[in-house]
């Protein structure tokens, strides 16, 4: 898993390196990543509600932001600070043609069934 988080930035970065962000590319693939690291998180969270049936009025959705932010934050230390964006980008353009075809392809399903699980939630709870 901890490799198809590194290509996930590394893929998405260079994306917006190609689409012709030259100033904050890294703030992006950090925030797509946040984003759906925030939609697991209160995709669990809402279940739980669910399942032990707590009242949903009792989380109230301003808390998302703050926790957008913390996932953010934890993020880049990872990403900038522990690991070295240039030493996860040079790593994922050494890796071969084959491996980067499955990461792909992972990436993709954990995109889809992130945003899958966030709806299912989401319709099962009645939030919407």
């Amino acid at each position: 898993m901890y490799v198809i988080y590194k290509y996930f930035f590394a893929s998405t970065y260079a994306k917006y390196v190609k689409l012709g962000e030259r100033y904050i590319p890294g703030l992006y693939a950090l925030c797509i990543i946040a984003l759906l690291q925030c939609l697991n998180i209160l995709s669990l969270l809402f279940l739980a509600f669910k399942i032990f049936s707590i009242d949903k009025n009792s989380f109230n959705k301003i808390y998302g932001f703050p926790l957008f932010m913390f996932i953010l934050a934890i993020n880049y230390i990872i990403i900038y600070r522990i690991l070295g964006k240039k030493r996860v980008i040079e790593e994922m353009e050494m890796i071969d043609i084959n491996k980067r075809k499955t990461l792909r392809t992972y990436s993709y399903l954990y995109i889809g069934s992130s945003l899958l699980f966030f709806i299912f939630v989401i319709i099962l709870h009645n939030y919407i």
